[in-house]
């Protein structure tokens, strides 16, 4: 049984702090179009109705028995707040029972961010002062949060291809790749003569990518996350299928597409108004401008991302002419 601790405390309006679990870096792909309940019975029991998963929703179902003494005959007198945090995180809360604050405008799911444990605990408080909690003896109540069960086996061998040559049918040469912990630069030439210009990387999951499968596309989401390099906030693109190698599925996307400073070949920039919102370097012969790019890619809502977190990174650069105007006060 939880231990029910009650207060009285001087005369008060219920009340809680309030605030939001911080999300992982990751945009979670949402998996559960239906929130999974947790039963918190009147018979101190508590009872999950499914399996919680990264990117999902659970919903607190709260018995007012639960509330103990601090629960009034009217509804409108007393409320209980149900508290969490995931990972030990920034603590958020939802209303659970009682007199709702927010009219019940205010969802009472918690959305699930990222693996790992959430933690849950009530707090009880009414007009007159009482204040209770429930929280299991003082441990609150944990739940272990999984991989979502699309989570895809393996995401890597991720490499960049800025290349003139081609193998296989237009297919870029294996020599020509290089792994993106190594960086790139997408400059002029590339942007005039480079055949291929292109991030590719291989994913894995059983099932999935080791079949023939036509409706690859339905069962892996696959996108791009970009921004200049600490500036804004990331952009996202859909990252389509390349090709087949071995029970692989690798997908690849042009630098064009994330490429910060995109104009077009015969084009300047003509305004101040039409300047990139961000700030333009320029090389050491004062003959480019140059921009650096960070970028992740997510399948299925799991990141890919450098060893050690972060975002991968490359250089763009262009004529500086280009962009003459954005560079003069």
């Amino acid at each position: 049984m939880s231990r029910l601790y009650t207060l009285a405390l001087p005369l008060l309006i219920a009340c809680s702090d309030r605030g939001a679990v911080q999300e992982s870096s990751a945009s979670a792909a949402d998996t559960q179009s239906v929130p999974i309940t947790i039963d918190f019975r009147g018979d101190w029991t508590v009872v999950p109705n499914g399996t919680l998963a990264q990117g999902g929703k659970v919903l607190l179902k709260f018995d007012a028995v639960r509330a103990g003494s601090c629960k009034t005959s009217s509804i409108n007198e007393w409320s209980t707040t149900a508290h969490y945090r995931i990972n030990g995180g920034t603590i958020g809360s939802v209303e659970a029972a009682g007199l709702s604050p927010s009219n019940g405008t205010a969802s009472r799911e918690v959305v699930l961010a990222a693996v790992g444990d959430l933690e849950v605990w009530f707090e009880t408080t009414n007009r007159f002062g009482c204040q209770s909690w429930d929280s299991n003896f003082g441990k609150n109540y944990h739940f272990v949060i999984n991989l979502p069960a699309n989570v895809p086996g393996w995401i890597g061998d991720g490499a960049s291809v800025v290349s003139r040559d081609t193998c296989n049918n237009g297919q870029p040469c294996e020599e020509t790749r290089v792994p993106l912990a190594q960086g790139f630069s997408f400059d002029t030439w590339a942007r005039q003569r480079a055949a291929i210009s292109k991030v590719y990387f291989d994913v894995w999951k059983a099932g999935v990518t080791d079949i023939g499968n036509v409706v690859l596309w339905k069962e892996l989401d696959v996108q791009v996350h970009f921004r200049p390099a600490g500036f804004g906030e990331f952009q996202t693109r859909y990252v389509d299928f390349d090709s087949r190698q071995g029970n692989n599925a690798r997908y690849g996307f042009w630098l064009r597409d994330i490429d910060p400073l995109p104009i077009r070949p015969g084009h300047s920039v003509l305004s101040k108004a039409d300047c990139p919102k961000y700030p333009l370097g320029v090389s050491t012969d004062g003959q480019y401008v140059q921009v650096e790019g960070e970028f992740y890619m997510t399948v299925n809502g799991v990141d890919y991302r450098p060893a050690g977190g972060g975002a991968f990174k490359g250089k763009f650069s262009d004529y500086l002419g280009l962009y003459e105007v954005c560079l003069t006060t």
